[in-house]
């Protein structure tokens, strides 16, 4: 390559090495905000644009009934149990349950 050719180059290279240098910071600005913004948009559709099917508002009460009917049932016999330690208290001597005298 000509001189010429190899001066024109280097010159082309320092312009847009120094138009780089000058608006970089501009450039990755632009690109955060952008980045930021769409993450914004997605997380509000995400949590507060939401719309559910009939199918799946069906599918969500049937489960909260089904872990209520299990809480009821675990608490029924829980209940059992604390009647049953009841009984048992009060069938005892009330001087045996008396440890002090």
């Amino acid at each position: 390559m000509s001189d010429l050719l190899k001066n024109n180059l280097k010159k082309i290279w320092q312009k847009i090495a120094s138009a780089w240098n000058f608006w970089y910071r501009v450039v990755f600005f632009f690109l955060l905000a952008g980045f930021m913004l769409a993450g914004i948009y997605l997380w509000y559709g995400k949590i507060h644009a939401f719309k559910w099917s009939e199918e799946e508002k069906n599918e969500y009460v049937q489960t909260k009934m089904r872990v209520v009917n299990l809480k009821e049932d675990k608490f029924e016999k829980l209940l059992r149990i604390v009647e049953n330690k009841k009984t048992m208290f009060e069938k005892t001597n009330p001087a045996a349950r008396d440890i002090f005298n």
